[in-house]
């Protein structure tokens, strides 16, 4: 809809919603994690945090600065500096180095192009390269998401790299994916980081983590080929979150997609 521009503008107040924090928490760490730049030290990380969200504040959010929003920015703030601590702890275990930030990646997916931007791209001594995406949440959703094969994102990064503008060190290396959920400092890899050693958050999902997304992308592209268009169901909400683990927003967008939507007895 904002596309389009045809969505409905509606008035609210400045906040600190889920996903301001999430941009804030993604520039602070982009400027304190940056490529080929040193890791902090342990016992200076957090006032690097404290600067840098100070930082992101007055670039993209200038209200928060405002005395009303202390209470607010100081748990926001604590929140990051535990979120820091822990990923900088895992750069110290494995010996990982950030080689990119923010990473233009572009390609094909099922004959269509795609790109998109990832968030860190890290290497570890072994070679193995890890696109990494950072996520202002908790990691309950996402595991369930990963286990049920409908986790298409950063897998689609992955694929990406082969044809993207990267050195031949990174693309001729093999490629992992791994989201760091900064709300309880949990990691969700489908690769194995360092072999014969678990490291402390790190949960690997052993199953295809994007088999069921990429198979259901394959059927709608191939019913748009033919001409089909499928209608939603009334009850999607309840019933897309039960069988592929994602919470479908975009229902909730427009009320025009109740208006079309076909009754649960159609199934």
């Amino acid at each position: 809809y904002d596309r389009l521009r045809i969505e409905s503008w509606e008035w609210a107040p400045e906040g600190l919603d889920q996903l301001m924090k999430g941009n804030l928490a993604h520039a602070v760490f982009e400027q304190v994690f940056a490529p080929d730049v040193a890791l902090p030290r342990k016992d200076s990380l957090d006032g690097l945090i404290a600067a840098g969200l100070d930082e992101a504040i007055h670039a993209h959010a200038p209200h928060l600065q405002r005395a009303g929003w202390r209470v607010e920015c100081r748990h926001l703030l604590r929140e990051i500096q535990m979120a820091a601590q822990a990923w900088r702890n895992l750069l110290e275990q494995t010996g990982g180095r950030v080689i990119g930030a923010e990473s233009f990646l572009q390609g094909q997916f099922l004959g269509r192009d795609v790109r998109g931007f990832a968030d860190v791209l890290l290497q570890l001594p072994s070679g193995l390269v890890l696109v990494v995406d950072y996520k202002k949440s908790s990691s309950s959703s996402r595991v369930k998401r990963m286990e049920k094969a409908y986790d298409i994102q950063a897998s689609l990064y992955r694929m990406m790299i082969s044809s993207s503008d990267l050195p031949d060190v990174v693309k001729d290396q093999p490629v992992g994916v791994m989201y760091y959920l900064m709300n309880d400092q949990q990691l969700l890899s489908d690769t194995a980081l360092v072999k014969d050693r678990s490291l402390p958050g790190l949960q690997v999902l052993e199953n295809d983590i994007s088999a069921g997304a990429r198979g259901l992308l394959e059927q709608r592209f191939t019913e748009l080929a033919a001409g089909s268009v499928r209608l939603n169901f009334a009850d999607d909400m309840k019933v897309i979150e039960k069988e592929t683990g994602i919470k479908p927003y975009a229902l909730e967008r427009s009320p025009l997609l109740q208006r079309f939507s076909r009754p649960e007895s159609d199934r």
